[in-house]
């Protein structure tokens, strides 16, 4: 079945029915989500942890940010 029809299927539902398509969509989408996010997170504590990268104070960043923006 393609995209197209799938579509084209749950217009033709109750929305009752496409609430319940939607709901199980959005659940499929935030766990794909959540995969990409932990995936990113052990990236940057592995840098963190390695000292590929080092880490800056937020009061020196919001300083920064206030010299040149004002």
């Amino acid at each position: 079945m393609s995209a197209t029809e799938i579509i084209s299927a749950i217009k033709k539902l109750l929305p009752a029915e496409r609430k319940k398509v939607f709901r199980f969509v959005e659940k499929l989408h935030d766990a794909q989500n959540k995969k990409a996010w932990d995936k990113e997170i052990a990236r940057r504590l592995e840098e963190i942890d390695s000292g590929k990268v080092k880490l800056i104070p937020a009061e020196k960043v919001f300083a920064k940010l206030r010299a040149k923006y004002g």
